[in-house]
Parts: structure tokens; C-alpha cells; sequence
């Protein structure tokens, strides 16, 4: 019996180049974020930003086209390149 191999896809795209429009970068900063229609904010973290987006490490779920504010923290001495 033979076993057939799987031919496995990059998942960076074709040759290992990143397929996004804009590149991600890993970074680790606090946010804050609250319902539009209420005062109570929430702590949470980012995981990679780009151009963009970001994307959020949240303690609860966030629904597709729920809106929000957020508020990101960093320092006036940190550089992203």
C-alpha cells in the first residue's frame, strides 16, 4: 500500500515572500479599548502592527464591524525600524 505525500503550502506565499500588502512587525505594546456607548475601558495588547492594521490580543471576543475605541501606549523614544 502506498502513502501518498501532501505537498505542503509556504505560509508566507510564493518563495517565502510575504503576501500582505504591507508587512507585519511583532510588537508587544498595551492598549485599552471600550464599547462606543460606554465609559468602562479594558487592558489588552497588541501582537504585530503594519501600515495597515494591527492585530489585538483582547481578553473577550470582538465582533466583525463592532465599533470601538482604543487607545495604544508607547514611548516617545520607541522606533519601529
Amino acid at each position: 500500500m502506498e502513502i501518498e505525500a501532501k505537498e505542503t503550502k509556504p505560509a508566507c506565499g510564493w518563495a517565502g515572500m510575504e503576501r500582505r500588502k504591507y508587512p507585519r512587525i511583532a510588537v508587544n505594546l498595551p492598549v485599552e479599548y471600550w464599547p462606543m456607548n460606554g465609559p468602562k475601558s479594558t487592558p489588552g495588547h497588541t501582537v504585530d502592527i503594519s501600515i495597515g492594521g494591527l492585530l489585538l490580543s483582547l481578553p473577550e471576543a470582538i465582533e466583525v464591524g463592532q465599533n470601538f475605541g482604543l487607545s495604544l501606549f508607547f514611548d516617545a523614544g520607541f522606533h519601529f525600524m
